[in-house]
C-alpha cells in the first residue's frame, strides 16, 4: 500500500512539474518587469494576388489591437509598406496535457480598417512574424474542378452557390475545369454544389465569405 501511494505522489508532481515547465513557455525577446513580452511584426495586404495573376499589395493605416489576455489596449497600425509592430504583447505560455503534451497558447488580435472586412488573427510568441489578408466587396470566389483520382479538368461542370448573399448564383467550368463567381458580396454560411454528367455531385458548405478565396474540389466519377 505504501509503495502504491509513494509511486501515485511521484506521478503527480512529475505530472505537476511538465505541466509548470510547459506553463512557462519560450523565452522572450525582451521583459518588462517580471512578466516576460515580445513583439510580433508582418505585414497587412489586400487580397488581389487570390482573385488574379497580380501581387497582393500592402495595405497603410490598418488598425491592429491585442483583445484581453494577451495585453489589451495594445495596438498598432500599419505603415506605407503595410508592415506593423505590435507589442509589447505577454508571452502565452503553453497548455500541456499528460500524454498528450503541450499546445501553444496565442494572442487574438483583432485588425481592421474602413470599408475593409474585419480579420481575426491568432500570433504567439513562437510565431510572432505574421501576414494578414484582408478584403472588400467585390470578393472573387473560383477554382478548379478535376476527375478523381487521375485529376483531369472537368469541363461543363455546373456551380452552384446556396444561400448567403449570393444564393442562387451559378457558374460552369470552362475547358480547363475552372468556374469564377465575379462581383461576389460578404457572405456567412453558405454552400457550394458541383455537378457533372457522370460523377457524384458534391456539397463544400463555408462559414463564411470575407476576402476572395480559391475553393478547388475533386469529383469521384459514379462507377
Amino acid at each position: 500500500m505504501g509503495l502504491a501511494y509513494r509511486t501515485t505522489g511521484l506521478l503527480l508532481a512529475a505530472s505537476a512539474a511538465v505541466t509548470a515547465a510547459c506553463d512557462l513557455g519560450p523565452l522572450a525577446p525582451s521583459s518588462s518587469g517580471s512578466a516576460k513580452t515580445y513583439y510580433a511584426t508582418g505585414i497587412v495586404r489586400d487580397d488581389e494576388c487570390l482573385s488574379s495573376g497580380a501581387p497582393c499589395n500592402p495595405i497603410a493605416g490598418v488598425l491592429l489591437t491585442a483583445v484581453p489576455k494577451g495585453r489589451a489596449g495594445v495596438s498598432a497600425v500599419t505603415e506605407a509598406d503595410g508592415t506593423f509592430r505590435l507589442g509589447p504583447l505577454l508571452v502565452e505560455g503553453q497548455t500541456c496535457v499528460i500524454i498528450a503534451g503541450c499546445t501553444q497558447k496565442t494572442t487574438t488580435v483583432r485588425v481592421s480598417k474602413d470599408e475593409w472586412e474585419p480579420v481575426t488573427a491568432g500570433i504567439s510568441s513562437n510565431y510572432p512574424s505574421r501576414t494578414v489578408t484582408m478584403g472588400r466587396e467585390p470578393h472573387v470566389l473560383w477554382g478548379k474542378v478535376t476527375a478523381f483520382p487521375a485529376g483531369n479538368a472537368i469541363a461543363g461542370a455546373l456551380v452552384e452557390i446556396a444561400g448567403g448573399a449570393n444564393d442562387g448564383r451559378t457558374a460552369l467550368t470552362n475547358a480547363s475545369g475552372i468556374y469564377r463567381f465575379d462581383d461576389m458580396k460578404t457572405s456567412s454560411n453558405f454552400e457550394l454544389h458541383v455537378s457533372a454528367a457522370g460523377f457524384i455531385s458534391r456539397t463544400n458548405p463555408r462559414t463564411d465569405l470575407t476576402l476572395s478565396e480559391v475553393i478547388s474540389m475533386t469529383l469521384w466519377p459514379l462507377s
